[in-house]
């Protein structure tokens, strides 16, 4: 892969700003982007975009020309693709942040603002009540137990002393029934 002339003009001069500054000192960081440059913008294009694998690239690089010892990493592919692999799980964790307040805010505004819809969910919610107190004790009890107490077909037969597949059956019918009752309503 042929290397961006800019790109490595561009690392040359972040170095020659390095306080020890100098021709000499320059070189390191510039030969390890024309060595590994094309190695990591593959890594980083195996895992996210090709916008965002050329701007990991530009943060790896300068993560390392931040470096103040840079030209003294003993091994620098094995440096770059530990560096590489924290910058991935940076970003992830920085989106799911993102995503996770993003996903409180919509919830908030949801049960805050809009008064028609909690209405409409405490219909629903009477509706469903009344739908499962339609259902046999049976039934209701197993469909509650694996529904809301997260109990597994294994324990609930176990408890209620009926084989697994039986508990199958019975929680086909209810949810059956319950859509039934839930039309109906």
């Amino acid at each position: 892969m042929a290397h961006d002339d800019e790109e490595i003009a561009f690392w040359l001069a972040l170095e020659g700003d390095d306080e020890m500054g100098g021709a000499d000192h320059t070189l390191p960081i510039a030969n390890l982007y024309r060595a590994h440059a094309a190695r990591m913008l593959a890594f980083f294009g195996r895992r996210a975009s090709r916008h965002e694998a050329g701007d990991l690239l530009h943060d790896l690089f300068a993560r390392l020309a931040g470096r103040r010892q840079s030209s003294e990493v003993e091994n620098p592919p094995a440096y770059m693709s530990r560096a590489a692999a924290n910058l991935l799980r940076e970003r992830a964790r920085a989106a799911t942040a993102r995503a996770s307040k993003a996903h409180l805010l919509v919830e908030e505004q949801a049960t805050t603002h809009d008064y028609h819809q909690q209405l409409e969910q405490r219909d629903r919610l009477r509706r469903v009540e009344k739908a499962l107190l339609a259902l046999k004790p049976r039934s209701r009890h197993i469909f509650l137990a694996h529904r809301v107490h997260g109990l597994s077909y294994a324990e609930i037969a176990e408890r209620a002393g009926v084989s697994e597949r039986r508990v199958e059956k019975i929680m086909g019918k209810a949810i059956a029934d319950l859509d039934r009752l839930m039309e109906r309503d």
